[in-house]
């Protein structure tokens, strides 16, 4: 007799261990999903003050970097672009946080946040900018 593959029983065995793995998982999933207490539920008052009480962190985040950012006498341009992108960052935060439906203002505020952490990771420095100072 000719093996031809002698890892098909290791295979068979791991998808056989895949499997019962999974359903298991999926039925645990299953199980917490009808013993879930209903009191965990967040309201839609809460989602908003909870989306109101970010944008107030953020702001205050981004205050202090402002602040931290004008100890480096950053030069004139420079300085009157990130008071632009500063401006433009706490206006819209609070715009999205006071829309009436929180669960839309939510999805735009982690959007808005995670584009913002996007782009300036990838524009890590503006032209022109003193050693040290990183905007």
């Amino acid at each position: 007799m000719v093996r031809r593959n002698p890892f098909k029983i290791y295979r068979i065995i791991l998808a056989g261990l895949l499997i019962t793995v999974f359903s298991g998982a999926v039925q645990s999933a299953e199980k917490e999903k009808s013993t879930k207490d209903p009191a965990a539920v967040m309201t839609e008052a809460e989602l908003q003050s909870q989306v109101m009480s970010y944008a107030d962190r953020f702001a205050s985040v981004i205050s202090t970097a402002l602040g931290v950012y004008d100890e480096q006498a950053p030069r004139a341009e420079n300085r009157r672009i990130v008071l632009s992108t500063v401006t433009y960052s706490i206006s819209a935060v609070y715009t999205i946080a006071a829309e009436s439906d929180p669960d839309v203002a939510l999805l735009d505020m982690v959007s808005m946040v995670t584009l913002g952490a996007y782009l300036s990771s990838r524009n890590s420095g503006i032209k022109g900018c003193p050693a040290g100072a990183d905007p």
